[in-house]
This record gives structure tokens, sequence and C-alpha cells, in this order.
């Protein structure tokens, strides 16, 4: 990320991000196990589901207080490396 990327965050912030994934993987006691281990203060998380249409995927959005970029780069890294996840925004 070059300099004017970083720019974008002011840290401490509210960020949100959204995971895909099949449905009937427990993806959001998964993504929750992920933001505990990395928020600092894991009451700031607020987690919501949706299935889809068809009820083949799962979305889960969550919200936290973010104090870094780094801190965001390992969320999304663990996120991401698992199979279960489709895609994460």
């Amino acid at each position: 990320m070059n300099e004017e990327q970083n720019e974008l965050f002011t840290f401490p912030c509210h960020f949100p991000i959204k995971i895909v994934g099949e449905h009937g993987n427990d993806l959001d006691k998964f993504v929750m196990e992920i933001l505990e281990e990395h928020v600092q203060n894991p009451k700031t998380i607020k987690l919501t589901t949706k299935d889809s249409s068809k009820g083949t995927y799962i979305s889960v959005s969550a919200s936290f207080e973010a104090h870094s970029k780094s801190q965001l780069d390992d969320i999304y890294q663990k996120i991401t490396a698992n199979k279960k996840v489709k895609f994460a925004l």
C-alpha cells in the first residue's frame, strides 16, 4: 500500500468487513473467533448474518474498532486463507 492509500484511514476507526462463504460451515463463528483474536476491545464487534435467496451461501457482516493497517491485514489474511470463505470485502 502506498503512502496516499495509507492516509485513507485515521486510526482508531470504525471498520466494516463482509465475508461470504458456503452455508452450513459455521462461518459466523469462524469470523468471530478471528476478530476476537485481533480486536483490542471485542465488545466493539458487531456481527450479522444473512442467507442467500437459495440458501446456498451466507454473508457475515462485521464491524469493529480498528487500530492499525497491520491489524486489518492480519484479519483479512486469516479470514481469506480459510477454504470456507469465498471472498471478503
